[in-house]
């Protein structure tokens, strides 16, 4: 008969300057232990494993560490057996151990294990088109509009009332246009409105000077309280395990919009009651939805040198950006001022005499931040000194990653590729280029070569004219 000593059956000599010494000579600095599954033992066994597990413990008198690693496995039987005792349990204080167990055991639950546990969870999605997702692109003054759906516990029969609140955080990029919905939907049926709950800021109400980090809360005292209720009296609600509660709200993306791969994240939380027998609450993971916008540099440099690896560079060429919808023109107002906002986009005006005339700087530049993808044109209201102005806008289209939505694929201007920023590919950059003298101004290309040409055909017509008429004029 084996040793019940473990020294006996251990191939382990001593423990040295933190090293473990085995019978043959080999050093180790720690021991590997299978776990065994004790829920397919028999009763007896389990609770003598049990019972000597923790006196073991008990006889320790000094500090241990057990150190687990752990992945994603079916905990249902665990879970079974919890639910089990917590059903027979009368005590409620044994009731409120036994849950806070059954609580931290869902902790441990993978999603394609479990379908229902006494968590509920909540998720934050994007909403456009119909279509639910996690991140989109937007530029300054789009409306984005977010659905918030959390779930009940699958024990939400057991409590006479029931906590449940959604914490919702927008980046300082966001302006809260206080237009709260809340539902409820079970299974296939129709979204139904509800009342019932509180709005923190208050239903109606606009944050119109957004900080980071700023709170929305939707709050029910007591989801099961008489005044959760159909918002249309004529439809009713029932509220179960099944059922989903739904927020809808939107947001204005504004000037102080996050340029680039950071984004502009948004947060909810769910924090829910968590003891069928009690008043304590748990709290949620995190999840999240961002917004991405891009940036659009733009270099004003002299035709003449434009294909020169270092182009003359002109200064005061002024431009008005502005997109088209359903046949009118939405001019963009610019914060122009020094500041963390500098050349960021606030609005967008159909008066073209409000849109804010963008000029080039000493080095030919122009900066907007707050765009999305699509197309854009920049209209030329006044040339460089000594330039001639552009006859028509250039036309800039705006194209981002389809993998990775918060970078840019490409840019371009008249169909002339730009570049995209190696350092940040959330900015585009694209070259404009004025002539001199008697040539149209262009951005390159053709449009010149054809002035060329027609000005030498009109040039030639011109001395056939002289021609005849001096050989007209010695005939006489």
């Amino acid at each position: 008969m084996k040793s019940k000593n473990t020294e006996s059956w251990l191939p382990i000599r001593s423990i040295l300057n933190g090293a473990i010494q085995l019978d043959d000579g080999m050093q180790v600095t720690g021991v590997k232990v299978q776990p065994k599954n004790i829920f397919i033992m028999d009763y007896d066994t389990q609770k003598n494993v049990i019972y000597n597990l923790r006196n073991l413990y008990n006889t320790l008198d000094y500090e241990f560490s057990i150190i687990v690693a752990d992945r994603p496995v079916d905990v249902n039987v665990y879970l079974s057996q919890l639910q089990l005792l917590y059903n027979n349990v009368q005590t409620p204080v044994l009731k409120k151990l036994v849950m806070q167990d059954i609580n931290k055991a869902n902790l441990f639950m993978s999603k394609e294990v479990v379908t229902k546990s006494n968590v509920p969870t909540v998720e934050k999605k994007i909403v456009e088109n119909q279509t639910k997702k996690d991140e989109t692109t937007a530029k300054v003054g789009d409306v984005v509009n977010f659905e918030l759906t959390g779930t009940l516990p699958s024990n939400y029969e057991d409590y006479t009332s029931y906590q449940y609140e959604f914490h919702d955080t927008l980046s300082k990029g966001l302006t809260y246009n206080g237009n709260v919905e809340v539902y409820v939907k079970n299974g296939t049926d129709e979204e139904v409105e509800i009342t019932g709950y509180t709005v923190t800021p208050a239903k109606g109400t606009a944050i119109t000077t957004p900080t980071d980090n700023t709170p929305i809360t939707v709050k029910f005292a007591d989801l099961k309280a008489d005044t959760v209720k159909a918002l249309d009296t004529s439809k009713s609600v029932t509220i179960d395990a099944n059922s989903k509660i739904i927020v809808k709200y939107s947001a204005t993306l504004n000037e102080n919009a996050v340029v680039g791969e950071a984004g502009n994240t948004n947060t909810v939380k769910l924090v829910y009651s968590n003891d069928p027998n009690g008043t304590s609450t748990g709290t949620t993971k995190d999840d999240k939805a961002t917004v991405y916008t891009f940036q659009l540099n733009v270099v004003k440099v002299d035709g003449a040198t434009k294909d020169e690896t270092t182009p003359t560079k002109l200064q005061g060429a002024k431009f008005k950006l502005y997109y088209e919808k359903d046949g009118t023109k939405y001019y963009a107002t610019v914060n122009l001022s020094e500041g963390d906002n500098k050349n960021k986009i606030t609005g967008w005006t159909t008066a073209e005499a409000d849109g804010t005339e963008l000029t080039t700087d000493t080095d030919g530049n122009i900066t907007v931040k707050g765009l999305k993808e699509g197309a854009y044109y920049l209209e030329e209201t006044e040339a460089p000194a000594g330039y001639n102005k552009l006859t028509a806008p250039v036309k800039v289209e705006i194209t981002k990653n389809s993998t990775n939505i918060h970078e840019l694929d490409s840019v371009t201007a008249d169909n002339k590729s730009g570049t995209v920023d190696t350092n940040n590919k959330a900015i585009g950059m694209i070259t404009i280029a004025n002539n001199k003298g008697s040539t149209l101004p262009s951005t390159g290309g053709m449009g010149t070569k054809l002035f060329y040409t027609i000005g030498g055909i009109l040039m030639a017509g011109a001395a056939i004219v002289l021609v005849v008429r001096k050989r007209r004029s010695d005939a006489e």
